[in-house]
C-alpha cells in the first residue's frame, strides 16, 4: 500500500513556486557543493530525482534510510556534511520546517527557513537562522554567506 501511494505521488510531483532548474543552476555557481538531506527510502529519493531531471544539481543526497535516522536527528546532517567532506561552521542548510533546523543548529550549521507562506509563525528558529520567502531570496543569503560566513 506505502509502494502504491508513493507511486501516485512520484506521478504528481512538482518543484515548488520559484524552483526552477535555471535557480538550481545558479544555487550551485554559489555554492562549494549542493546536498540533499530527506526523510525516504534511498531508491525511492534517487529515483524521484533522476525522473524528474535533479539529480545533477547535487553532490550528495543523504537519505534517512542510508543514515538509519530521521531529520531533526543531527546524524543525518552529519552524513551530509561528511558526504561533502564539508565543515559545519562552513554550510548552510535550508528547510521549510524549522524543526528541521534544529537539527541542522545542533551540529553548528548555519540555517535559513523557507517561508511557504506569510501567516507562518518564526517562532521556534534557531538562533542566528534567517527566513526567505521566494527560492530567489535564497540567493541574496548565499551570496553574503559566501563573502562573509553569515547568514544575516
Amino acid at each position: 500500500m506505502l509502494r502504491e501511494a508513493w507511486g501516485t505521488w512520484q506521478q504528481k510531483a512538482r518543484l515548488c513556486e520559484g524552483v526552477t532548474k535555471e535557480w538550481l543552476t545558479e544555487v550551485r555557481r554559489l555554492s562549494e557543493a549542493v546536498g540533499a538531506v530527506t526523510d525516504g527510502d534511498e531508491a525511492d529519493v534517487h529515483g524521484l530525482l533522476e525522473k524528474m531531471g535533479l539529480l545533477r544539481y547535487f553532490d550528495s543526497v543523504t537519505t534517512s534510510e542510508a543514515s538509519r535516522a530521521y531529520k531533526p536527528n543531527p546524524v543525518v546532517y552529519q552524513q551530509a556534511l561528511d558526504s561533502l567532506s564539508a565543515e559545519p561552521g562552513r554550510s548552510l542548510f535550508v528547510s521549510d520546517s524549522i524543526l528541521d533546523l534544529h537539527g541542522a543548529h545542533a551540529v553548528g550549521m548555519h540555517s535559513v527557513w523557507f517561508r511557504r507562506n506569510q501567516t507562518e509563525s518564526a517562532m521556534g528558529l534557531p538562533p542566528r537562522a534567517v527566513s526567505v520567502s521566494h527560492p530567489r531570496e535564497l540567493n541574496k543569503v548565499l551570496s553574503r554567506f559566501r563573502e562573509t560566513g553569515k547568514v544575516g
